[in-house]
């Protein structure tokens, strides 16, 4: 009887299940009706290429349910997924070049768009929105009112206190912090120097680099100036990896040309007076010189090899695979046409692109640039 118990209990909770599953918004597709699902449909269509194995999917699945379920009134717009370790395997070797999960986005038989930025719900609608030209209507008051109340431009010049320094600072994988005074001519002179290149030149790297000031007249808590020597105002201390404890002390010059120079040496940013990222930003000579020197299966292995010792950002790493892979397929003229749609999408998309994809899209412009 216990057993026959057990029995229906767990036959009804798989039922549920199942209705949940099949009740939700996110579309399963396969290799079988991919094709058919995706591109056909000439749907504006994002999909999340995932394998069960992998542990960051697993972490994002209950976003992309929600981002489905965002999308659920506006039949345009699908939110698809696939596995690519399982039933989707032939779609997973064509599209996935840097692991899983690979997030893109699809709308006919034009080139997908990956999404590189932050896998929270609000970037990936606004990724999706900005590409489809759709816009979710706001739902509540609290939103109206919020858009109504936060200002248009963020200043990203941070005032840091003795009581915040340690927290903030810390936070950041690169941090440039300006010890000065109110009463100091030049400490004053630096501040709007420090305000474009928070703002202007590095304001699309703000969630990597901080760049902050603090005014030790304004607080009797000498803390900071006596735990790192600080002699001279202003003094600009550099931090890496949240390491407090010794940063760089740097004792150039301070004219704005100088300084954008050295932050780009310091965070490997590649960042122009104007925040445009340089010629140069994404590339890797070393690799880029092998590559165009050595184009026979083996050599392709060996580089293959020789990147991964590499300590560099995983995007980067991940588009020099996937031009490692198109060479060892012979895709014939891939560089060209890959530079080309790119350029394409930088010139009549750009209105529709966040500044992470523009980003991202300029970097694979300047590497393919390297290699032709």
């Amino acid at each position: 009887m216990k057993f026959i118990n057990t029995f229906i209990a767990t036959t009804l909770w798989l039922s549920s299940l199942t209705l949940a599953y099949s009740s939700s918004n996110l579309i399963q597709v396969s290799d079988k009706d991919f094709k058919q699902v995706v591109i056909e449909s000439e749907k504006f269509t994002f999909v999340d290429f995932y394998a069960d194995w992998c542990r960051h999917c697993k972490k994002l699945a209950p976003t992309i349910e929600e981002l489905a379920d965002l999308f659920k009134n506006y039949p345009q717009v699908q939110i698809a997924k696939i596995n690519g370790d399982a039933d989707g395997k032939k779609m997973g070797r064509k599209y996935v070049y840097q692991g899983y999960p690979t997030l893109l986005f699809f709308h006919g038989s034009k080139e997908p768009v990956e999404f590189n930025g932050s896998r929270d719900l609000e970037s990936l609608s606004n990724f999706i929105q900005q590409l489809s030209g759709i816009r979710l209507s706001s739902t509540s008051a609290e939103e109206k009112e919020e858009v109504d109340t936060v200002p248009v431009v963020e200043n990203k010049l941070v005032k840091i206190t003795p009581e915040t320094f340690n927290d903030t600072v810390s936070s950041y994988p690169y941090a440039v912090v300006s010890v000065g005074a109110t009463w100091c001519r030049y400490c004053q002179e630096l501040k709007p120097n420090l305000d474009i290149l928070a703002n202007t030149v590095f304001g699309r790297d703000s969630s990597k680099l901080l760049i902050g000031y603090l005014e030790i007249d304004e607080h009797e808590n000498e803390q900071i100036s006596g735990r790192y020597g600080v002699e001279t105002l202003p003094t600009l201390l550099f931090f890496k990896d949240g390491n407090l404890d010794n940063p760089l002390v740097y004792k150039g010059d301070r004219k704005f040309v100088s300084l954008v120079e050295q932050l780009n040496k310091f965070t490997n940013l590649s960042r122009d007076s104007e925040g445009n990222l340089t010629p140069n930003a994404g590339v890797l000579p070393e690799i880029s010189q092998l590559i165009k020197a050595n184009t026979d299966p083996d050599s392709i292995l060996s580089i293959f090899d020789k990147l991964d010792t590499l300590v560099v950002e995983e995007e980067t790493k991940g588009y020099y695979d996937k031009i490692l892979y198109s060479i060892l397929k012979h895709e014939g003229g891939f560089l060209q046409v890959e530079l080309n749609r790119i350029n394409d999408i930088l010139t009549k998309e750009v209105a529709k692109l966040d500044s992470v994809t523009i980003d991202s899209l300029n970097k694979r412009s300047n590497i393919l640039r390297s290699l032709l």
